[in-house]
């Protein structure tokens, strides 16, 4: 094994003599997990690391083109490029993507889904998940660089020992947060399936009444230019905390967080304006509140329609510390929320929308 360390040393080039000391360590560590001259080579002096992560992580079972994929699985050769595009994944312009049997089995459920769905429907579906989990791999790698990678250089280890033990934790443990992230995924589809729903007229489309929110911190742009950015990250993950259990609480979901502002939907009118109550209450820095009910069209996991631009508008006109909801969820909540009439018209977008209603905090 050292001799074939040593050939391939000698086919990478590095300046530093730092570098070729890692490189040396990667190597004779990717060569140990069973790379492939051409794997090494192509990872070149800059990538070791992920290419020893991914051997450590790979399943088991022979890597194929998609050509091949697609052939061996009689499915459309366009729909498989499709589906690996909807997942976030690319390549150098020059290489032809090689799937792993993991993958190839999530590009067959896509083939799945469009004989059952429809093809744009199933990689409509394959993009939501290329989204979550690029959002899930970045968290993961974030926190492990900060949580255990720095902690373990500072007291000694070498870049190739951490490398070495991050890929065989991720090897370890991998399958297991796959199968958390299935378990919540299908309690998910569990709520999701008690919903009461309806369809538009061209039937393409889902829409379901429910009451949308956006909550915003105030003067956050100028407040965050004073930070460090420990201090930064820090705000944002309490901004989050906060959001997360007000609204998961309440029986609400958190749709998506925009930086400094979060919107999130809830099924029952008085449920949203408490919880908008609570968020401004339990919020260390101000915040203040939109909120609208009416139909909305439910689509690859988000919400889009008029309510959900009125309830944007509402937070944006509304002063901090304030709830402003529109007149369709002042009605709903009735005499359960204490409320009064506030000018903010005409709004963008809305121009006969000149009032809407401040909940009266006590």
């Amino acid at each position: 094994m050292d001799d074939r360390v040593e050939r391939l040393l000698a086919r990478i080039s590095t300046a530093d003599p730092a570098d070729s000391l890692v490189a040396r360590d990667l190597v004779s560590l990717a060569v140990e997990l069973g790379a492939s001259d051409a794997e090494i080579l192509h990872a070149g002096d800059q990538s070791f690391g992920s290419l020893v992560v991914d051997l450590a992580t790979r399943p088991p079972g022979e890597a194929v083109t998609l050509a091949a994929l697609a052939d061996s699985a009689r499915l459309d050769p366009v729909l498989v490029r499709r589906a690996w595009g909807a997942f976030g994944l690319s390549a150098p312009e020059a290489d032809e993507p090689v799937v792993a049997p993991d993958l190839a089995k999530a590009i067959g459920s896509v083939g799945f889904l469009a004989g059952l769905l429809g093809e744009e429907a199933a990689i409509g579906i394959a993009r939501v998940i290329g989204s979550a989990g690029a959002q899930l791999a970045e968290a993961l790698s974030s926190a492990t660089r900060v949580g255990y990678e720095l902690p373990q250089r500072d007291s000694g280890a070498s870049y190739a020992e951490v490398i070495g033990r991050i890929a065989l934790i991720a090897r370890d443990q991998l399958p297991n947060l796959s199968q958390a992230v299935a378990a919540v995924v299908r309690r998910h589809i569990v709520a999701v399936s008690k919903q009461p729903w309806t369809a538009d007229v061209a039937r393409r489309a889902v829409t379901v009444d429910r009451v949308i929110g956006f909550v915003d911190l105030v003067g956050s742009t100028d407040i965050l230019r004073t930070l460090t950015v420990a201090e930064v990250a820090a705000n944002v993950n309490r901004f989050e905390q906060l959001i997360g259990d007000v609204v998961v609480g309440a029986g609400g979901r958190v749709v998506k967080l925009i930086g400094d502002e979060a919107m999130f939907v809830v099924a029952d009118p008085v449920h949203a304006c408490s919880l908008a109550v609570d968020l401004v209450a339990a919020s260390a820095q101000p915040v203040r509140v939109g909120l609208a009910l009416g139909e909305v069209i439910a689509f690859h996991g988000d919400f889009y329609g008029p309510t959900v631009n009125l309830a944007a508008r509402l937070v944006a006109v509304a002063a901090p510390g304030t709830i402003l909801v529109d007149e369709s969820l002042a009605a709903a909540a009735g005499e359960a929320i204490e409320l009064e009439p506030v000018a903010v018209g005409p709004l963008r977008g809305f121009p006969d929308v000149t009032t809407a209603h401040r909940i009266v905090q006590t």
